[in-house]
């Protein structure tokens, strides 16, 4: 019983991965390279950056 159903779900689950890869290879390499700024560690860091500067106690830096 668990044999059918996992051969049932892993044509899905590759089709999945194989989706994901792709589109995170057409995000990452395919995508002009100056459109960065939507990625998750470009926001991250900017975001970091600008709690740094909101409660640095020095603001002259």
């Amino acid at each position: 019983m668990w044999t059918w159903i996992w051969l049932l779900l892993l044509p899905i689950i590759i089709l999945l991965l194989i989706e994901e890869g792709s589109q995170f290879i057409w995000r990452r390499y395919l995508k002009n390279p100056q459109e960065r700024n939507d990625t998750f560690l470009i926001r991250t860091f900017n975001s970091i950056k600008k709690i740094q500067q909101k409660y640095r106690k020095d603001s002259s830096h």
